[in-house]
């Protein structure tokens, strides 16, 4: 109830009321004792938002056969509408899993580090997977706009400098084939 008393609906569809369920879960003290529910609203909110988000047309590894070798720092990608990406400290995604398909739920687990995850769609089905640390920090600089060279820099600094550019491309090669990109531009 205290949901609706503090949120008046601003669209005449209730698909939208819950935009900020998982901030109120949050900061309003009759929840703040159960930080899991505003993490789990957030997640099923990113989860609604990567289902009803357009469609793309991915692109394939093939498309970086003709990248010149002295054009690659300065690559930059666009990613399918429907990627999304978290840090969740709790459990989550196993909790909705198990609620969503009705099965006992796990203990609520508390990690010590935020974990990333990756969240888009595949045609009608909804995706997730975690991340690890490096491949979260790749995610971020390309996804927020940074060209494949500052890609390899911020890999440089959490990985040996040889290892980046392997690294990157890996990742890359992943974002390719699981369909994430949709575009590549040269700067």
């Amino acid at each position: 109830g205290r949901y609706i008393a503090a949120h008046v609906s601003r669209t005449p569809s209730i698909r939208y009321y819950g935009v900020a369920l998982s901030e109120f879960l949050a900061t309003d003290a009759g929840y703040q004792d159960a930080p899991v529910l505003a993490e789990l609203a957030a997640w099923e909110w990113a989860m609604t938002e990567v289902f009803d988000a357009a469609d793309g047309s991915p692109i394939g590894a093939e498309a970086l056969v003709c990248i010149a070798p002295e054009d690659w720092a300065e690559l930059r990608f666009d990613f399918h509408p429907s990627v999304r990406r978290l840090e969740l400290r709790w459990n989550v995604p196993p909790l909705w899993k198990a609620l969503t398909a009705d099965e006992p739920r796990p203990e609520h687990e508390l990690a010590a580090e935020p974990q990333a995850w990756l969240q888009w769609r595949d045609g009608l089905q909804t995706l997730f997977r975690s991340l690890e640390a490096d491949e979260a920090a790749a995610l971020r600089v390309t996804m927020d706009g940074g060209s494949f060279g500052e890609l390899c820099l911020r890999l440089s600094k959490l990985l040996d400098d040889a290892q980046a550019p392997g690294r990157a491309a890996v990742h890359l090669r992943s974002w390719l084939d699981a369909g994430l990109v949709t575009g590549i531009r040269h700067s």
